[in-house]
């Protein structure tokens, strides 16, 4: 089968033009390819921006929300309605909003022999609490105060202070008498 010139340049030329086509349609799919990578690539980033300026308002929020709750939370003191033993009086109470400390006093330090330590207190919140001089002689009550939140864990500063003072009291006096004796 013989070809002519004419038809085989134009064979030849079809055939070019295919090529050229595809390599057309390959170059606008890359393309496609490529801008539909890149919207995607758009959408994420800007999905995360959303996100992550969505995470920034809501912690705004948690935290206005902790302020304002905050300043009205009442204070917390540990409370006990009786005097008893300081070890037993860990009620926690949330006490109304217009007190302003958290008040103990001291009923009676275990002064017997075998002493053992055991303070009685009493606990409460208090809208005005004025504490007793730490330097007075036979007040039989002292009172404590402290304006945080469960502030008045044990018997009071002084009271501890009372606790060792005794406690080397007894041992002074036992020592001389044991040496006396």
């Amino acid at each position: 089968m013989k070809v002519s010139l004419a038809t085989a340049w134009l064979i030849c030329a079809v055939a070019v033009d295919l090529g050229r086509r595809r390599r057309r349609r390959r170059r606008r799919r890359r393309r496609r390819r490529r801008r539909r990578r890149r919207r995607r690539r758009r959408r994420r980033r800007r999905r995360r921006r959303r996100r992550r300026r969505r995470r920034r308002r809501r912690r705004r929020r948690r935290r206005r929300r902790r302020r304002e709750n905050s300043s009205s939370v009442s204070l917390q003191c540990y409370t006990c309605s009786e005097p008893m033993d300081v070890r037993y009086c860990l009620t926690v109470t949330h006490c109304p909003e217009n007190t302003t400390a958290c008040k103990t006093t001291v009923h009676s330090v275990d002064s017997g022999f075998p002493f053992f330590g055991n303070i009685t207190v009493s606990k409460s919140c208090s809208k005005t609490c004025v504490p007793s001089e730490p330097d007075t002689i036979g007040d039989n009550h002292p009172d404590y105060c402290c304006h945080t939140d469960l502030c008045n864990v044990g018997a009071g500063q002084a009271a501890t202070a009372e606790f060792g003072a005794l406690s080397f009291t007894v041992v002074l006096a036992v020592s001389l008498l044991w040496l006396q004796g």
